[in-house]
């Protein structure tokens, strides 16, 4: 091996090493600030029968393996009084949840993906936007685990509008509401947030979209969000897609601009395009 061959090996071991420190000081960072928010391997895996039957929602794909579980708990935002020598005590809790578990930390997007979702996801107190209850980050697993409504009618706006049992409930007043929903949840992450960073969710779409037995809406899946700095003459765009026989189409755009008093967001109705339904305006 010559000396510049020699030299470019070395190049890249010392970036991989640089990139596994920058790693592991951000992980150290993030677990000392959500210290609280941190659940068990082992509870988890109990959960899920060792991760056992994940499922797939409507256009899912990697980088997470998705499951829903019964979770039991130790609650450590809420510690009893009772303390020992060495630990406090702990209560436990009950939680339906969703659990997306990292499929690799092979590559480097990805981990970038589990750190900004659970950064994101931690600051986050909005209704209209899905509640993460915890993570995990024990040897090599990566997971975030989010509050589910138990309820039977908890689901995906995709798979409502698919489903025949609910198209006829789902009338023109309740399909306004949950754009409202949505497009309360988009002002929030463009002007409302206390540390005032502006965050695009990039995904803005039926499958993205859960319900709960109120039709309430809640933005979830974060994986293509991103802090965008702004300046006071600029401007950024959301996209809002609309799920149309199997394919998305970009249908709107919630735009807002840095220093402007309230998001400027395009009027969008969601539907399904049926010739049967006869309710329209």
């Amino acid at each position: 091996m010559d000396e510049r061959a020699f030299r470019a090996n070395m190049d890249d071991v010392v970036a991989d090493l640089e990139k596994a420190l920058e790693f592991q000081s951000r992980l150290e960072t993030l677990e000392e600030m959500y210290q609280h928010l941190k659940i068990r391997l082992e509870d988890i895996k109990s959960a899920t029968n060792n991760f056992s039957n994940p499922y797939s929602p409507c256009d899912d794909n990697p980088p997470f393996i998705r499951y829903v579980a019964e979770l039991d708990h130790f609650d450590r935002e809420k510690p009893s009084s009772v303390e020992t020598e060495s630990e406090v005590k702990l209560l436990r809790r009950h939680n339906t949840v969703a659990i997306k578990r990292l499929l690799s930390q092979d590559h480097e997007r990805d981990q970038q993906v589990f750190f900004n979702n659970m950064e994101m996801l931690a600051s986050f107190q909005h209704p209209n936007i899905i509640t993460l209850l915890g993570f995990c980050v024990e040897g090599s697993e990566l997971i975030l685990v989010f509050v589910k409504n138990p309820n039977k009618h908890h689901m995906l706006l995709c798979s409502s509008l698919q489903n025949d049992n609910f198209r006829g409930v789902l009338t023109w007043e309740k399909r306004l509401k949950i754009t409202v929903d949505i497009a309360r949840a988009l002002n929030y992450l463009h002007y409302e947030r206390e540390d005032k960073k502006v965050i695009i969710h990039n995904g803005t779409k039926c499958c993205n979209v859960c319900l709960d037995e109120k039709w309430n809406a809640k933005i979830e899946n974060f994986e293509d969000a991103e802090f965008i700095p702004l300046n006071q003459e600029d401007e950024a765009a959301d996209p809002i897609y609309l799920d149309y026989g199997g394919h998305q189409t970009h249908v709107a755009r919630s735009r807002f601009a840095a220093g402007t008093p309230e998001s400027m967001i395009d009027a969008v109705i969601i539907y399904e395009n049926n010739p049967n339904y006869e309710s329209r305006p």
